[in-house]
């Protein structure tokens, strides 16, 4: 049964949403390349017609202020109707609460038992790093061991880490090794790595020899080293992997099949342990539609693929009254990239009366990471033209557009990496109005309420549109 709020029998509104992605709104001229384009199809849509800003700022996207802003977090909260904490969010606040987490006061308990502490050292992970150490020491852990996974940021702060570990009576570092190393795309790497700390040896006595004696060239592809071959990982120990995003589930399954009882930050696999629950991702925009029957469409390059479609959608599987098309990035190194052939499916589908359409402009986050002014404009060129197409055809076939973004980029060409403040949200529809003060969280629930659609309990966040 459909729960909606138009009379039976009423024709359902038909809505194409245009993701300009990384597209901000900045009032300075200087390094904007919004404004150096001249996108006068933008510009007469947005001033034409009802619109508002929603805020992405650090804190109402939920994320850490030392944080790069991320396309799929944003997307995410834009289809979640609710805010998302990134992971690194997640872990420093389950850090500065430790005590309140049952899973990690169980997990103290075992403090009698050997524990290697696999440290992920980069610039997210290593305040979090020292915190577990402290942990550990004040529970009365004896028996600890760091194994640290170096990348290309690991040489800043290296030697400073393994100064304040090694000055501690009872702890060690007892393996180094490249990040590389523990990609589940490389079995010979993870073998290697694997053998190294089960049975393997070093001709360094330990993690300061390595470092005075070591030619390091990239830190990503140190080989693997076990600075004591008396100690390996063996059946019963603790594994406690501190990496926010993990991605070397080979390696923690071995340890766990050697019988390790491994814990992790976040659920990865039933024979590991974790401390994070992980948010609600029930009825995202595209889940919630797809059980009232609702036909939908998506449209993006394919680089933008796992952006929109794992973030309205919920899950990369196929759900049901949703049909996916991803344009090949076949033009990925021109700034027009490929959204000449997103606009021609997107108009192809509004003659084909999908209630909801939902298309993503790759080009102005892509373009607006590369630091080149001249390919931003153009970048922000294609999208202002292919919008103007979208814009004129959906008149024609009768459907509301409504134009957002996720977050900032281009915008500011000289720190793109941070998020501007405020990004536009447009509706092609003079009957309605916003409130103002909205975050990209209000998106999906304004989004329903627009189409008469009752906004599901899962998404907190309220619809902008003024009930006048």
């Amino acid at each position: 049964m459909l729960l909606y709020f138009r009379k039976k029998g009423d024709t359902m509104k038909k809505v194409i949403t245009i993701i300009t992605d990384g597209l901000g709104i900045r009032g300075e001229a200087k390094d904007n390349a919004t404004i150096d384009a001249k996108m006068n199809s933008f510009d007469d849509f947005f001033k034409k017609h009802p619109h508002t800003l929603l805020d992405v700022s650090y804190e109402s996207t939920g994320m850490l202020e030392v944080e790069n802003t991320s396309c799929e977090h944003c997307h995410k909260i834009l289809g979640g109707g609710r805010v998302y904490h990134s992971n690194n969010y997640l872990v420093n606040d389950f850090w500065n609460n430790i005590t309140e987490n049952d899973k990690y006061n169980e997990f103290l308990k075992t403090s009698s038992k050997n524990t290697h502490v696999f440290a992920f050292l980069n610039k997210d992970y290593i305040k979090n790093i020292i915190n577990c150490y402290n942990s550990l020491k004040s529970a009365g852990f004896k028996n600890v061991y760091f194994h640290l996974i170096t990348d290309s940021e690991s040489n800043l702060f290296i030697n400073k880490f393994c100064q304040y570990i090694n000055n501690k009576d009872y702890e060690v570092v007892l393996s180094i090794s490249g990040e590389s190393y523990l990609d589940d795309e490389d079995d010979n790497k993870i073998l290697d790595y694997y053998r190294v700390l089960t049975d393997g040896n070093s001709i360094f006595k330990n993690i300061r020899d390595f470092l005075n004696e070591s030619t390091i060239v990239n830190y990503e592809e140190i080989k693997p080293h076990l600075f004591n071959k008396d100690i390996n990982i063996e059946m019963d120990d603790n594994v406690l992997w501190l990496e926010q995003n993990v991605h070397n589930i080979k390696v923690l399954k071995a340890f766990a099949d050697l019988g390790a009882n491994v814990y992790t930050y976040f659920k990865v696999d039933n024979k590991v342990n974790y401390f994070i629950e992980e948010e609600n991702m029930d009825n995202s925009l595209g889940i919630y539609l797809s059980k009232l029957d609702v036909k939908q469409a998506r449209v993006t390059e394919k680089i933008k693929e796992h952006e929109l479609i794992d973030a309205f959608d919920g899950t990369n599987k196929k759900i049901p009254n949703c049909d996916r098309f991803i344009i090949d990035s076949v033009n990925e190194d021109s700034p027009q990239m490929n959204i000449v052939d997103i606009t021609k499916r997107a108009v192809d589908l509004m003659e084909k009366d999908y209630p909801l359409i939902i298309v993503n402009f790759p080009n102005c986050d892509i373009y607006g990471i590369k630091a080149d002014k001249e390919m931003a404009v153009q970048a922000c060129m294609s999208v202002d033209v292919c919008l103007g197409q979208i814009i004129e055809q959906a008149e024609n076939n009768f459907y509301t557009v409504v134009l957002v973004s996720d977050h900032g980029r281009i915008e500011n060409l000289k720190h793109p990496e941070k998020n501007s403040y405020q990004v536009p949200l447009v509706i092609s529809d003079d009957k309605v109005s916003f409130e103002d003060g909205g975050t990209i969280a209000n998106f999906a629930p304004t989004l329903l309420d627009y189409m008469e659609i009752k906004i599901p309990d899962e998404m907190d966040r309220a619809s902008l549109l003024k009930n006048d």
